[in-house]
């Protein structure tokens, strides 16, 4: 298919242009208001020109009282090629003329010279010129008869066209493509277009003011690739009931269908939803036994005007979404807005083979994005979704505003969320978040998000796991190279995973801790760093089979690494941590201790790295004596293994350390120089090496 721009095009595509009122038959000056072949042209008239001096001028323009521009399906790199037509309607010389370029291809406006043949259209009958819809319909056709509709309401409106009559076609009418006229029998006005279809053409207005909902219905349910002019406001109610158990604006039900938004919005009119059903905007659906697939929703912004709904809250056992695909396989959701919705901002249940890309959720009620269960194989890259769970006003009290929703929601199987960016939501990304046993998520990656202050947690992994029924449900979840900053609580709570790795992520200035490992079972943290948490950089609770290497939990509130028996708020029983290994961690600067709680920790080994500095003037030495000073280091213990250095010590000095006591390290220089030396004053730094 022929790429085409068309961001504010008005043409129906680059091989039948829109009608122009009249052509040049000489060269013209491109300015002003002019009379050409007996038609009187005023501003906002479409004129062909194609007799130019220099052929490069030559093309379709809009009339002006200052200089001529060049019109906006007649100026871009794609608009025309050749064999591109346009029809005349009016003039001395090229009335009911149709014009073909005859330029060699590539073209490009405003470099190529522009050449166009001109013919009658049918020799049998003269086109014929209709202001409206309404005059078409109720026109009297004859065979070869070819129809200019200048617009559908008006015709100085949209959704005009060429049509041409089939004496011996029976196909439904529709509005748009296919006319049947007013009194009937057999014969139809056939639209000539290529694959693209405006709502236009079947009534919409566009104008945010007229329910258009009827009309995009209709082009939907014609046309497989629908477009919407650029930047308009398309007002929508929920007419169209879906098996008595959702009422939805608009509804697809069969595969291979595009819609091409062109930032253009669909806006649910206000006090659209009463209570009862599901409610959607926008819904695409098949069956859990006959899917639907191959559908494509690009450009597209969906305002779910929840301001304006009413106490939606009281209707607690009914979702209300702005787009929802059910049962769909390969499809893309991309480049779309989906925002104040009540309830969510795009759904996905049941979908397979999926892209949502580049899309932007904010203000919604409950999630931003909402990958349900029984999906598979789904890749949420690079969206936005901010401040999602919003409190919109409700009254009803409680069933808004809670910290449980989030921006990106995944409860399917192999499904990946990458370089997405969320702030201000409930939670900002959760995995298998409602707990449900057949919501559990399998072989997924959370790779190289951006969060930020989650009114809870920025990255919840969660299942049904819990101190009495401690089965971990999740499996396989790949979570690196995320950044949290200032979560609510935790940054990363991972619960009830199994055979997880944690690698490479960031937390920053979380209210609880960076992370916490709840119930788990082989789940690797590796290279992570938590710092300036409330409370720890990591929780471990119920956790069994465990690698925690490399990481750098430093700086927080509490403990750099701490073992409990009963979780981060006390309420979720009791359990211990077996068989795990701690090695290698960098625990620097933590308020309380760098691991606590070893005794809720048994059958594993811990081997940790903790560090210390103090400024240091030993003073005179003579020759083979000793000094000797102690560092703080929080958790160190009498008989850890100790590295030490002072920055001002040189050939011929000897320096030891070892723990002494609780956080109390021991520093020894030895003068070997062969006399004595009056040290500098300089830093001294400790290394405390923890293990079992």
């Amino acid at each position: 298919m022929t790429t085409i721009d068309r961001r504010y095009s008005v043409a129906e595509g680059v091989a039948v242009k829109a009608p122009c009122v009249v052509a040049t038959t000489a060269n013209i000056t491109l300015s002003g208001e002019q009379t050409i072949d007996a038609v009187a042209c005023v501003e906002h008239d479409r004129v062909l020109v194609k007799n130019q001096t220099d052929a490069t001028e030559n093309g379709i323009y809009e009339v002006s009282t200052g200089n001529w521009q060049r019109a906006k399906d007649f100026d871009g790199a794609y608009d025309a090629v050749d064999g591109t037509r346009v029809y005349v309607i009016g003039g001395a010389t090229s009335a009911g003329r149709e014009y073909t370029v005859t330029t060699d291809d590539p073209i490009t406006i405003g470099t190529s010279e522009l050449a166009f043949s001109g013919s009658s259209l049918s020799s049998a009958a003269p086109s014929r010129v209709f202001p409206t819809y309404t005059d078409l319909r109720n026109a009297t056709p004859a065979t070869g008869d070819t129809a200019i509709m200048l617009g559908f309401y008006a015709a100085t409106g949209t959704g005009g066209g060429i049509f041409y009559w089939d004496s011996t076609s029976t196909a439904t009418h529709n509005i748009g493509t296919v006319i049947q006229p007013a009194a009937g029998g057999v014969g139809r006005w056939l639209r000539r277009f290529e694959d693209i279809a405006k709502v236009e053409w079947f009534g919409a207005y566009g104008d945010g003011t007229h329910d258009d909902t009827d009309a995009i219905q209709a082009c939907l349910d014609s046309c497989e690739t629908v477009e919407l002019s650029p930047f308009n406001t398309y007002l929508l109610t929920p007419v169209q009931d879906y098996l008595g158990l959702v009422r939805c604006c608009l509804l697809v039900t069969t595969s291979n269908h595009t819609i091409i938004g062109n930032r253009a919005t669909l806006k649910l009119a206000d006090g659209s939803f009463a209570s009862g059903f599901d409610k959607i905007i926008l819904y695409v659906t098949g069956t859990q036994v006959s899917p639907i697939s191959n559908i494509t929703i690009r450009d597209l912004v969906i305002d779910g005007n929840n301001t304006n709904q009413g106490d939606v809250d009281a209707d607690v056992s009914n979702t209300y979404n702005n787009l929802a695909l059910v049962w769909v396989d390969d499809f893309i959701v991309e480049n779309c807005v989906s925002d104040n919705s009540c309830h969510n901002g795009m759904s996905f249940g049941g979908c397979g083979n999926g892209l949502v890309k580049n899309n932007q959720c904010e203000n919604n009620g409950k999630n931003g994005i909402y990958v349900a269960d029984y999906s598979d194989v789904i890749n949420v890259e690079g969206n936005h979704c901010h401040n999602n769970n919003f409190d919109f006003g409700q009254t009803g009290g409680g069933y808004f505003g809670g910290a449980e929703y989030s921006g990106i929601v995944i409860a399917g199987d192999r499904c990946s969320v990458i370089n997405n960016i969320c702030a201000g939501n409930g939670n900002n990304i959760s995995v298998s978040f409602t707990g449900s046993p057949s919501d559990e998520a399998i072989e997924c990656a959370v790779i190289g998000n951006r969060c930020a202050e989650a009114v809870a947690y920025d990255y919840l992994f969660i299942s049904t796991a819990s101190a009495s029924s401690p089965t971990a449900v999740s499996k396989r979840i790949t979570i690196a190279n995320n950044i949290s900053r200032e979560a609510g609580t935790t940054a990363f709570h991972l619960s009830g995973l199994a055979h997880c790795t944690c690698i490479g992520n960031v937390s920053v200035g979380a209210g609880l801790n960076g992370f916490t490992i709840q119930f788990g079972q082989a789940i690797t943290l590796d290279g992570n760093t938590a710092t300036g948490s409330a409370r720890n950089g990591c929780e471990l609770f119920g956790a069994t089979e465990f690698v925690i290497n490399g990481n750098n939990f430093s700086n927080n509130l509490r403990t750099g690494i701490e073992f409990s028996e009963s979780g981060a708020s006390g309420t979720q029983g009791t359990a211990s941590n077996t068989y795990g290994s701690v090695d290698n961690n960098t625990l620097i600067g933590n308020a309380v201790a760098s691991i606590d709680g070893i005794t809720s920790y048994t059958d594993g080994t811990v081997r940790t790295t903790l560090r210390g500095s103090a400024t240091w003037d030993p003073g005179s030495v003579a020759d083979d004596a000793m000094t000797s000073t102690t560092v703080t280091v929080a958790g160190a213990a009498a008989g850890d293994r100790v590295v030490a250095s002072h920055t001002a010590l040189t050939a011929g000095w000897l320096i030891s350390a070892y723990g002494t006591s609780a956080n109390t390290v021991t520093v020894t220089i030895h003068n070997n120089t062969g006399g004595a030396v009056d040290l500098a004053s300089g830093t001294l730094s400790v290394m405390v090496f923890k293990g079992s």
